[in-house]
């Protein structure tokens, strides 16, 4: 790979890098809302039960089998697997921008 291949291929690297982190912060919103609804939700689930007297041991139970809250559950588990999954493509692509830049520092300072 000549120096200029290098080059281009460091600065788009370095702009999904850029896209990811954008990304990031769109997923870390989605992530705090959906987070939020779950827990509003199973906390009013909760409330309801107690005044239901219902007992306590059956409660995790019942809230976690509640269809409304398993929805929603599922909704935070997937915002923050996305979410984790942009920091790692964040990471990758760091990573590949420090290899690139030693390949080029290789290239300039082998000419």
């Amino acid at each position: 790979m000549s120096s200029v291949d290098l080059l281009q291929e460091y600065h788009r690297e370095k702009a999904a890098v850029q896209e990811a982190i954008n990304l990031r912060v769109e997923r870390g919103i989605a992530k705090i809302s959906a987070e939020k609804k779950y827990r509003e939700e199973k906390a009013k689930l909760v409330a309801r039960l107690r005044a239901d007297n219902v007992k306590v041991t059956l409660i995790r139970d019942l809230v976690l089998g509640n269809p409304t809250i398993s929805k929603l559950r599922e909704e935070y588990l997937l915002t923050e697997m996305l979410y984790d999954n942009t920091i790692e493509v964040i990471n990758f692509g760091k990573l590949n921008c420090r290899l690139l830049a030693e390949e080029i520092k290789r290239e300039y300072n082998d000419a």
